[in-house]
Parts: structure tokens; C-alpha cells; sequence
């Protein structure tokens, strides 16, 4: 009986993982990331302790020490080294709400990969030990059969979420991120790309592994003849939604490319299943299209050439020097993309042209695929299988119109067709000058140089911030100020976890491949999981990896481990109950009542004790956070009280952000004129507090200096915000956004020289920086240095013009109220009855001692605004005039 119940657990908790996409917990903070954490954790960990229950009453579902098993198991006990010797364990082990990683999910992806490995690889089906094959399938495997079911149920739940992702094309449901990148229920683009392509090839691969047929090239065929189908129902139906007529062209192309080979091999019909496989393909794809996410366009374009190139190599049969050349295919791609970006960051293509980049890989693309033609030509006499030639040519066949579409993409990149459609804009857009490339080409070498000064170990997940602030890169002043990611997985790696944790997670995928190619599946099947992890491979080098990506990989791991033959045949000998070598040895058989009353009752309270401290206690500060924030909309009722409570939890994953948030609401409160004085004063008390808190936790961290510096300055308390700031600033040199704030503090404690070389320095590292440009020459100016000022920057109205230097006229000693006037009463020519404009030129002319002039400026201003009548007649009264 309990071994029926943990297995129904253990089998319940795996399937209704897949629906995590689903959650979108708006009572939450960071709805859209902690819902599905929270919930992909629980069902882990009740899963797991099932589990445990279940291999003690059953060695059947005991794991097997495969390569690939060590390697995950290698990895996970490599980042928690890595963590626990970084810069801040503790971060490193739980991270935050915005993030939800850390090595507390890496420990529950290392769960949820042994408990489906060792679950579904059972040669069991049921817990009954009954053993059926798959139907419809030449695999009798009862492990492959669990498996199919559960990808199934994947698809279904990819199926909902794609079709949420077209209602947001229709635009009958809102985009969240963003205003035409469709992001579904995920919430951003790019999780929702590496979402769809794995889901995608999910798809191609249950096409072949659930077909009838054992020919290879027929499946094939088939493949291509069910996908171009779809792909022109899809197109057509595109042409009416949008009335375009380009899209019902290329519909019908391939409506005729699908009737006559459908026509000239009529045995290639798909069968109705492969329909409905070859359809979630095709709207897989094309909704990674749709988010627009051109790093994993790339990686499904590059996905597909490698399904092709694999089929086209091994189709008739595995050998060394095939497996060389595939590498080497591989190898020399890297090289020119190396070689591509070396040249065009040189001085002979100042422009940083990226048409030299394409040009050169698609040089080396199209010589291989000149050397893959003439081999498929060369070996067409040893296709022995109907089909297999027919298959490998029309992959050429694609290959050569892939080749056709890029060099025509690439000729009318220009053309209003593609300026107007936000995808391909966006493709055609790829260039080394692009805002979001440029963010990578900065912080991808900030990533290598800080890798190198802990090149063993890194510095242990979650803490790329440190490298980040330490080593900012002037030029990035435009980008986004707290990067917490390298945008590029394998690059986080080598930061999180140094060149032991890279080579690490690099076997992941080195061994994925060995226990593919190595395993009874046809060469089909292997070349679609070969293309699967091809394409969240080029994915993983432009994004960093998140839940949607990383529970699908690992699911991935789990069910090619599957096929590893020494464990299947383990397995056989076990279940067949033989008693040989082949067994190893008799595995250990535990009493009943040893797992009844001792193992069963101790998996249960460690499960109610990790779910109620990994998930109820973080998920009772996060809502409480939310409680907190909700009052804090309104100042008047804002309660301090409630930030305690949310503290009180005492959850690391929730401090950092409270107390962020705390501040924010606090800032609100204190400059709040009908708040009380009691209140203000309670959070002023409770911000403080924790503003030394956060330093006390984490004290190399630039952020919370600026953070508290910045709360500090905007209630006026200049001289306590001072080193915090000054902290900053040594934490971060080069940063000029913590620049601009110090040198405003400086500038209200009247340490005006303090601020001159300061904002000098923020100035020569970030010319281009408008904001920089106006702070130093009003600092300049209230130095005394205007000369040097208009020497810098001439006579520019963006800089002198503005009511910022008029401020620094009046700060002058003495002040040169003169030119503060001239510059409002322009200012007033080009916004004539500006209300703000004119109060502050009043009040300039009434500091100056022109009392009249400074009335008959209000006078004016109730000419144009009638309605402030009373409150201008008060102020001329008070002035005595």
C-alpha cells in the first residue's frame, strides 16, 4: 500500500510540474517569478520525499551512478563550494524575490532531474509492475512510454501558453513587458523564446518517437510535409488577421511544395498525431518569432542547419571521422565569429560593421555546406533505407533556401516591410552599435576580467554585481546601472563558479550528447535532440538561464539518461529478476517496518520542515512586503509596523528587498507635509536602522550606499548621507549616476571644491553624457569658473539655458541674480504663463531686492492662471507691495 501511494506521489508531482508556466501569483512581489518558483519547489520537494520512500521499498526506482547522473550531482556539489567560499554565501545560497535562484535552486533542479531519471527510467510503468509498450511505437520500454506521456502533457501546457501568446498578438490580451513582444503568462520576451524553442524540438522529437514507421527518411519526409502544411495554414491565416498579401504568397508556396510531395510520395501522409506535432512545431517557432528575441532566432535557425547536417552525416552510420567532421563544423563557426568580432572591433572598421561579421560566417557556413552536398552526393550509394537519400537531399534542399532567405533578408534589410514589423526590425537591427549589444559588449569583458581575479571557484552566484561596480565601464552610462547577470549563461558560470564550475556545466551538454548518440534511439530522434540542445546552446550565449529554460533542460538531462545502455541494462537484469553478473549484485532490501515507522515518518517531517522554511515562511514576507506597499501608496496611512512584520519573517531571500522598498516608502512619508511628525519619525528611525542592517549584510555592495545615501539626501539630512556616499563612490570609481549624487551632496554641505574634480573626472570618462555635461559646468559655475565653463562647452543653450544653471548663479558668492533672471524670463519667452517658470523668476527678482518687478510677475501669471487668484494676491501682500 505505501509503496502504491509514494509512487502515485512521486508520479502526481512530476506531471503537474509543467504547469508552473500557468502561475502568475499578483499578490506576490515579482508576481510573475516567485509564484512559479514557489510552486516548482514544492512539487519538487514533495516529489523528493516520495521518492526517498519509495527506492527505500523498491531498488527499481533506486538511481543508477550514470555519467551524466554524476556529472548533474558533480555540478550541484561544485556551486555549492563555489558559493560557500564567494564573496556573500548567503546571497549565494538563496538570492532574491527579482531572481528566485541561487543555490537553493540548483539543489531542487539536482532533485527534480534524480527523481524523474530514476522514476521514469523504471522499467516499471505502474507500481503494480506491470510492463506495456508503447503503443503505436517499435519501443517496447514501458520508460519511454511515462516519458512520452509527460512530454505530451509538456506540449499541452506549451500549447495554452502559446495560445496566451496569441491572444497578446491580437491584442486581445496585454503585452506585460514592453508593447509588441509577446511574453505570455512567463512575463518577459526572452523567457518565452528559449520557452517555445525547447517546447519546439519537444515537438519534433515526439513526432519521430511516436511513429509507426521504423525508416528514418520517411519520418523525415514526413516531418517536412506535415510542418510545411501548418506552416502555410499558419501564413494564411496571418494574411487575414493583418490583410499584408507577403505572407499569403509565401503561404501558398508552400501549400504547393507540401501537395506535390505529398502527390509523388504518397505513403509520406503524416499520420494524426504526427499532424499535431508537425502544427506545435511550426507555432512554436513562430511565436519565438514573435518575441522578437534574436538571440534564440539565431538558436533555432542554427538548430534546424544542425537536425539537418546530423541527419545528413550519420543517416548511413556512426564513425569517427564523421563525428570529427560535425566537430569541426562546430569548431570553425566559433573561430569565425571569433575572428569576425576581433576585426570589427579594430581600427580598420571603425564602424563596427556587423555586415562583416554575417559576411564571414556565412562564407565559412556556405563552404561546409558545399562539402556536405558533395558527401551526401558521394555516399548516396550507401543508403540502404527507402527514404534516407530522398530525406538527406531535401535537407539540402533547406539548407540551400535558409542560405537563399539570409542573403535576401540581408539586401532588403532597409525595405519598409522590414522597418515596419518589430521582429524583423529587430533582426535587421543586429549590429555592434545596438543599445542592448553594446550592454554586452561591455559587460561581457567586465565578466572575463573578473573572472580572472578568482579564476578557480568564481565568486559564487548571485554576486556578478561586485565585478559589475568595481569594474564599471564609463561608457555605459546609458545602459542600466545594477546588472546582476553577464547575459551570456556560460559566461555567469565562469563568474559564479570559475573554470571548475564552467567545465563542469559544460559536461552537462557534452554528456547529454555522449548518452544521445549512444542509446537506441534513431538517428532521427538523436539528430532533433542534437538540434534541441544546439539551439538552447546559442540561446544561453546572448541570455542568462531562468526556471522556464532551466527545468526543461533538466528534464532534458533526465530523460536522455534514460537511454543510457549500461543502466538499461542493469535495469533489464533487475527487472527480469535474474541473479548474474549482469545484476552487479543483489541490491539491499530494507525491512517494511524499518521504512514504515522510521524512513517514512522522517521523509515526512524534513518535507513539512522544507516546505514551510524554503517556501511558506519567504512566501509570508513576501505578501507581507505587499501589504506594506499597498498602504504605503497612500503616505498619510503608510505604517511602519508593517515593514517590521515583513522583516520579522526573518528570511534572508526577502530583507534586501524590503528594506529597498522601505526606503522608497519612508522618502515618501518623511517629505509628505500631512504626515505626522510621530510617524515620520518612526520611519525615519526604522530606515536608518536597516540602512546599517543591509551594510552589516552586505558590505561590499555599492548598491545599498547609494541606496541609503540617496534616502538620506532626499530628506535633507546631507552631512549622515555623506559616507555612505563617499563609500560608494570607492566601491564604485567609475559609476557616474553615484557620482552626480555625491557631488549634490557635497554641493548642499557647501563643498564645492570637493565636488569640482569629482564631477571633473565624471566628465572626461563620459563626454557624451548630457546629464554629466550640465552638472559640471554648473558646478564650474558656481566655482567661480564659468570662463572655463563657456571655454568647455561655448554658449550651448542645453547646458546655460536652463533653470539648473540659473540655480548656480543664485549660489554664487556673490550671487549674479542677474543672469539667473535672464535666463528665466527666456525660458518664460519659450513657455509663456509657465506657472513653475514664472514662481521661480518671481522669487529670484524678490531675493534681488526687486520687489515691484517680482509683484508684477505674479500679476502676470494670475492674467494668464486666474484660478490661483488668491493665492498670488497672498504672496504680492506677504512681500509688501
Amino acid at each position: 500500500m505505501l509503496k502504491k501511494i509514494t509512487y502515485y506521489v512521486v508520479l502526481g508531482a512530476l506531471f503537474l510540474i509543467p504547469i508552473f508556466p500557468f502561475i502568475i501569483a499578483n499578490s506576490y512581489f515579482f508576481p510573475f517569478i516567485t509564484g512559479k518558483a514557489f510552486y516548482f519547489r514544492i512539487l519538487v520537494e514533495v516529489a523528493f520525499a516520495a521518492w526517498v520512500v519509495l527506492a527505500f521499498i523498491d531498488a527499481r526506482y533506486r538511481p543508477r551512478f550514470t555519467p551524466l547522473t554524476i556529472a548533474v550531482t558533480l555540478f550541484t556539489v561544485i556551486a555549492l563550494l563555489a558559493d560557500l567560499l564567494g564573496v556573500n554565501p548567503i546571497r549565494s545560497l538563496w538570492s532574491n524575490f527579482e531572481r528566485m535562484e541561487g543555490w537553493i535552486t540548483i539543489i531542487h533542479l539536482w532533485a527534480f532531474y534524480l527523481v524523474a531519471s530514476s522514476v521514469f527510467s523504471s522499467r516499471l510503468s505502474d507500481s503494480s509492475g506491470r510492463s506495456a509498450a508503447l503503443p503505436g511505437s517499435s519501443d517496447a520500454d514501458p520508460s519511454r512510454k511515462l516519458w512520452h506521456r509527460w512530454l505530451n502533457f509538456e506540449l499541452v501546457v506549451a500549447l495554452v501558453v502559446g495560445g496566451y501568446g496569441v491572444f497578446q498578438l491580437l491584442g486581445w490580451a496585454a503585452i506585460h513587458q514592453g508593447s509588441s513582444r509577446i511574453d505570455a503568462s512567463l512575463g518577459n520576451s526572452a523567457y518565452m523564446a528559449v520557452y517555445m524553442i525547447l517546447n519546439a524540438f519537444i515537438a519534433a522529437y515526439l513526432f519521430f518517437g511516436t511513429a509507426k514507421a521504423k525508416r528514418d527518411g520517411l519520418e523525415i519526409s514526413r516531418m517536412f510535409y506535415g510542418s510545411a502544411t501548418a506552416a502555410s495554414a499558419l501564413l494564411l491565416i496571418a494574411t487575414a488577421i493583418s490583410g499584408s498579401w507577403k505572407p499569403a504568397i509565401l503561404g501558398l508556396v508552400l501549400c504547393a511544395i507540401a501537395f506535390f510531395v505529398g502527390k509523388k510520395w504518397s505513403s509520406l501522409r503524416p499520420q494524426p498525431s504526427q499532424w499535431a506535432y508537425s502544427a506545435l512545431f511550426v507555432l512554436f517557432s513562430f511565436l519565438l518569432a514573435e518575441t522578437a528575441t534574436r538571440g534564440t532566432i539565431i538558436g533555432l535557425a542554427v538548430a534546424v542547419v544542425t537536425v539537418i547536417v546530423a541527419y545528413a552525416l550519420f543517416a548511413t552510420g556512426m564513425r569517427a571521422g564523421k563525428i570529427l567532421a560535425a566537430a569541426s563544423f562546430v569548431v570553425a563557426e566559433i573561430a569565425a565569429v571569433i575572428v569576425s568580432l576581433t576585426v570589427s572591433f579594430s581600427s580598420s572598421f571603425a564602424a563596427g560593421s556587423f555586415d562583416q561579421i554575417a559576411l564571414l560566417i556565412g562564407g565559412v557556413a556556405f563552404i561546409y555546406f558545399l562539402i556536405l552536398a558533395a558527401y551526401v552526393w558521394k555516399s548516396r550509394a550507401a543508403v540502404k533505407e527507402p527514404g534516407v537519400q530522398a530525406s538527406r537531399y531535401l535537407g539540402l534542399a533547406i539548407l540551400a533556401l535558409l542560405f537563399l532567405i539570409g542573403g535576401a533578408f540581408a539586401l532588403e534589410k532597409n525595405a519598409s516591410f522590414v522597418q515596419n514589423n518589430d521582429v524583423l526590425n529587430r533582426l535587421a537591427s543586429i549590429s555592434l552599435t545596438d543599445a542592448s549589444g553594446q550592454a554586452r559588449q561591455y559587460i561581457w569583458p567586465m565578466a572575463v576580467k573578473g573572472a580572472l581575479r578568482r579564476p578557480i571557484l568564481g565568486w559564487g552566484q548571485e554576486n556578478f554585481n561586485y565585478i559589475f561596480n568595481s569594474d564599471y565601464n564609463p561608457a555605459m552610462w546609458s545602459q542600466e546601472q545594477w546588472f546582476d547577470r553577464a547575459h551570456n549563461v556560460f559566461l555567469d558560470w565562469l563568474v559564479n563558479a570559475g573554470v571548475v564550475g564552467l567545465l563542469a556545466y559544460l559536461a552537462l551538454y557534452v554528456l547529454f550528447l555522449r548518452a544521445v548518440w549512444k542509446s537506441s534511439l534513431s538517428i532521427a530522434e538523436k539528430s532533433v535532440l542534437t538540434g534541441l540542445l544546439a539551439g538552447y546552446f546559442v540561446h544561453n550565449v546572448f541570455v542568462f538561464d531562468n526556471l522556464a529554460s532551466y527545468a526543461l533542460f533538466f528534464a532534458a538531462l533526465a530523460f536522455v539518461n534514460s537511454w543510457d545502455r549500461s543502466v538499461r541494462g542493469k535495469k533489464a537484469a533487475l527487472a527480469a529478476g535474474a541473479s548474474s553478473a549482469a545484476a552487479v549484485r543483489q541490491p539491499r532490501e530494507f525491512s517494511k517496518d524499518a521504512v514504515e515507522y522510521i524512513v517514512a515518518p522522517i521523509a515526512i517531517v524534513l518535507l513539512v520542515g522544507a516546505v514551510y522554511f524554503y517556501n511558506v515562511r519567504p512566501i509570508q514576507a513576501n505578501t507581507d512586503l505587499i501589504t506594506a506597499l499597498e498602504v504605503c501608496a497612500n503616505p498619510q496611512s503608510a505604517d511602519p509596523a508593517l515593514f517590521v512584520k515583513a522583516l520579522n519573517v526573518g528570511v534572508y531571500l526577502a530583507n534586501q528587498e524590503i528594506r529597498e522598498q522601505l526606503l522608497q516608502c519612508a522618502g515618501n512619508v518623511i517629505n509628505d507635509q500631512q504626515a505626522t511628525s510621530q510617524v515620520k519619525a518612526s520611519f525615519y528611525q526604522l530606515a536608518t536602522a536597516q540602512i546599517q542592517a543591509q551594510i552589516a549584510a552586505t558590505p561590499k555592495d555599492a548598491r545599498i550606499y547609494v541606496l541609503g545615501g540617496s534616502f538620506l539626501v532626499s530628506i535633507g539630512k546631507f552631512s549622515d548621507a555623506l559616507p555612505l556616499l563617499v563609500k560608494a563612490h570607492e566601491l564604485s570609481p567609475a559609476k557616474q549616476s553615484i557620482d552626480l549624487i555625491l557631488a549634490d551632496d557635497y554641493i548642499n554641505l557647501g563643498q564645492t571644491a570637493d565636488a569640482v574634480p569629482l564631477l571633473a573626472q565624471a566628465y572626461q570618462s563620459a563626454t557624451d553624457d548630457d546629464q554629466v555635461k550640465s552638472a559640471y559646468a554648473e558646478i564650474l559655475v558656481l566655482d567661480g569658473q564659468e570662463a572655463k565653463a563657456h571655454q568647455l562647452f561655448d554658449d550651448d543653450p542645453s547646458i546655460f539655458d536652463t533653470a539648473q544653471m540659473a540655480s548656480a548663479y543664485v549660489s554664487m558668492k556673490p550671487p549674479q541674480y542677474g543672469k539667473a533672471i535672464a535666463i528665466y524670463q527666456d525660458l518664460l519667452k519659450a513657455k509663456p504663463g509657465d506657472v513653475n517658470t514664472t514662481v521661480q523668476l518671481a522669487q529670484i527678482q524678490y531675493a534681488a531686492g526687486m520687489k515691484s518687478a517680482a509683484a508684477a510677475t505674479l500679476r502676470s501669471l494670475e492674467q494668464a492662471h486666474p484660478e490661483y487668484k488668491d493665492q498670488i494676491e497672498a504672496a504680492i501682500k506677504q512681500a509688501g507691495q
